[in-house]
C-alpha cells in the first residue's frame, strides 16, 4: 500500500478532467454558436452581408415597398426600422433599410 495513494489521486484527477471536459462541451458549444467570433455569425461572412442578394434591400422580399413582405422590423410607432433574413442554419440577420447589418440572433 506504499503507492496506493498515487492510484487514488490519478483516478480522482482523471475523473475530474473528464467532468471538466463534459461541462466544457455542453456549455462551450452553445457559447461558440452564439459568438460573433464564430465565422457563421461574423459580419465579414458573405452570407451575412447586404451583398448577398438574400439580404439585400433590393430583394423584393426585403423591400419596404412590398406590402406583403413578412421580413419587416417595425418600431412601436409603426415605422419600418429595417428587415430580418432567416438563414437555413437558424440565424436571423437584422438589417436597417439601407442594408447595413445591425445584428443577429440564433
Amino acid at each position: 500500500m506504499k503507492y496506493g495513494h498515487r492510484y487514488v489521486f490519478t483516478i480522482v484527477l482523471v475523473a475530474f478532467l473528464l467532468f471538466c471536459a463534459l461541462v466544457r462541451c455542453a456549455v462551450g458549444q452553445t457559447l461558440w454558436e452564439n459568438s460573433p467570433y464564430n465565422y457563421a455569425n461574423n459580419e465579414y461572412n458573405y452570407a451575412n452581408t447586404q451583398y448577398d442578394y438574400r439580404n439585400s434591400p433590393l430583394n423584393w422580399e426585403n423591400n419596404e415597398f412590398n406590402v406583403t413582405a413578412r421580413h419587416g422590423i417595425y418600431t412601436n410607432a409603426g415605422e419600418r426600422a429595417g428587415y430580418e433574413v432567416l438563414h437555413s442554419d437558424g440565424t436571423r440577420n437584422f438589417f436597417d433599410g439601407d442594408g447595413n447589418r445591425l445584428g443577429y440572433s440564433k
